[in-house]
């Protein structure tokens, strides 16, 4: 016996239903102190994920020491030295973002000064620039990385993040 299955057309009037996004964003600390308070870290990387149409992530974000991102810039990336910002992104099966973003406020504090910016705004980019980097976005190295897509589109993110109080 065949099933009759009926379809109906929703009416332009009625409610829509909404999928409620799941993005997680945990923040921790391995230092006392660092430029941008833990819930401005969440909500600026909320706010990319949402800005890039993410609909479920998974994301930690660690403020560590320049030893720490030394270490893991040698172990992972082959570099001796410290730098501002490590993001991994983690296979997710089920089609989710997620990823390990790793952040040196020390290395970021001395960026800030040599472009005399705000500590928190130095920090803020780099959570931009790791949740970029997360979902697929790609720079070159040098002097060109500013005139890549990558970097303005941070530096729009960013710009709204500050303008809306998110950051």
């Amino acid at each position: 016996m065949k099933r009759l299955v009926r379809s109906r057309v929703r009416s332009l009037t009625e409610p829509q239903r909404t999928v409620r996004a799941r993005l997680d964003v945990t923040v921790s600390r391995e230092l006392a102190v660092t430029g941008a308070p833990g819930t401005a870290v969440t909500r600026v990387a909320r706010l990319v994920l949402r800005s890039e149409g993410v609909r479920r992530a998974t994301v930690s974000i660690t403020l560590v020491s320049d030893a720490t991102i030394r270490r893991l810039n040698a172990r992972y990336l082959g570099h001796r030295r410290p730098t501002d910002v490590i993001a991994f992104a983690l296979p997710a099966p089920d089609g989710a973002i997620a990823g390990d973003v790793y952040i040196a406020p020390g290395v970021a504090a001395r960026a800030a000064i040599e472009h005399a910016i705000p500590l928190r705004e130095e920090v803020l980019r780099l959570v931009v620039h790791a949740v970029l980097h997360l979902l697929g976005y790609d720079h070159p190295a040098g002097p060109s990385r500013t005139r890549s897509v990558m970097w303005h589109r941070q530096e729009a993110l960013l710009a709204r993040a500050l303008a809306e109080g998110a950051a």
